[in-house]
């Protein structure tokens, strides 16, 4: 199965980029835009700022389209481009509203740049029951200096019964506030 997927996602990836002028890869945005991200093929195909004006376009011309979205502020990320990635996920946001990962992306990105508050609003609105929203929390008031409001969040992250690994990283962060 998975060889049909990389089969499949790197036909896609030669289908939009070598395609002939009477069928231009703009009007295959929808089938490109799925697979950009996770097609490793894609990016030796397509450099990422052709990739990022593609999924831009597409964003325009679909602008209901989540996932175009979702792709468009991922690939904004992962170049480098934090301002750019916080606003594409705040437009998925307006889209989507309950779309947990994209507000615990945006929660991060937040955090990174120093927006403390507005990391703390985007992990509040993840969700109680979602533990990366309580560790970002966690993180939030750490960087605050409020350590019980930091142990509280992370002890709450734990009570959701994350992952080993997750568990694990919240469980040191928790034995390292003061």
């Amino acid at each position: 199965m998975r060889i049909l997927w990389k089969l499949l996602s790197g036909l896609v990836v030669s289908l939009v980029v070598c395609m002939p002028g009477w069928l231009r890869a703009a009007d295959m945005l929808p089938i490109f835009d799925a697979h950009v991200h996770y097609s490793e093929e894609a990016w030796q195909r397509m450099p990422p700022k052709e990739a990022i004006a593609l999924l831009r376009e597409n964003v325009q011309r679909s602008p209901r389209f989540v996932a175009s979205q979702v792709s468009l502020a991922e690939t904004l990320e992962a170049e480098g481009d934090a301002v750019g990635a916080a606003q594409a996920y705040r437009q998925v946001l307006q889209s989507a509203p309950n779309y947990v990962g994209a507000r615990l992306a945006l929660a991060r990105l937040l955090l990174s740049a120093g927006d403390l508050a507005g990391a703390a609003e985007q992990a509040q609105q993840s969700g109680d029951a979602n533990a990366i929203g309580l560790e970002l929390l966690g993180d939030v008031r750490t960087k605050q200096s409020l350590a019980a409001d930091a142990r509280t969040a992370y002890q709450a992250a734990l009570a959701l019964k994350p992952e080993r690994a997750e568990r694990k990283r919240i469980e040191a962060k928790l034995k390292a506030v003061r």
